[in-house]
């Protein structure tokens, strides 16, 4: 009956297998490096006691990364400081000639400030005269523009080709003259 138990015990119990392993010590391994950490940080915080010489950390500690650190440039934007000509087409598909002089481009980094002129042509045969009172370029190409003058105010939304030469969107006036539509404009040169 024994051996009848032992065959038992041995066919259902687990296998148990000697496991092997081995043991690393911590020593060997470089947990955290203090050289490359030191080089990044500013220990302008730490100063030397007078009276001991010992070094005294400042009673508020920052950590900040040393002027080592790069910084990104500031995207480029094209110049669309210049004269533009084009058509554009209100919802009853109506040409009108569209002008936009771009005197000044400041650039602020992000975007880019804009003033200039506007003219506006239409079929009757009238020419209104408006300056640009907002203007702004982001670096995702678009522009916005608003206008006024010769009673009337309106709005230019658009994207800039990334040379610049062509401004594209829709435009709104209203007062004088009142439509909205379409427009596509090019650089020229000679536009007085």
């Amino acid at each position: 009956m024994f051996g009848f138990r032992q065959s038992l015990r041995q066919r259902f119990a687990p296998a148990v297998r000697p496991r092997s392993f081995s043991v690393e010590s911590l020593e060997s391994r470089e947990l955290f490096s203090v050289e490359g950490t030191n080089a990044l940080l500013d220990l302008t915080a730490m100063q030397t006691s007078s009276s001991s010489g010992a070094l005294v950390i400042d009673s508020t500690p920052t950590l900040r990364l040393a002027t080592t650190a790069t910084t990104l440039a500031a995207p480029t934007l094209p110049l669309v400081r210049r004269n533009y000509l084009g058509d554009a087409f209100d919802q009853k598909n109506v040409k009108l000639a569209l002008v936009v002089k771009i005197r000044k481009q400041d650039n602020r980094g992000t975007y880019a400030s804009l003033r200039g002129d506007i003219r506006l042509a239409t079929p009757e045969p009238n020419i209104y005269f408006m300056s640009i009172t907002y203007g702004k370029l982001r670096t995702n190409l678009h522009v916005d523009f608003q206008f006024s003058g010769n009673g009337m105010t309106g709005t230019i939304s658009g994207k800039v080709s990334s040379s610049g030469s062509q401004i594209k969107g829709n435009y709104s006036t209203t007062g004088t003259y009142k439509s909205s539509g379409t427009f596509v404009i090019k650089k020229v040169v000679g536009i007085g």
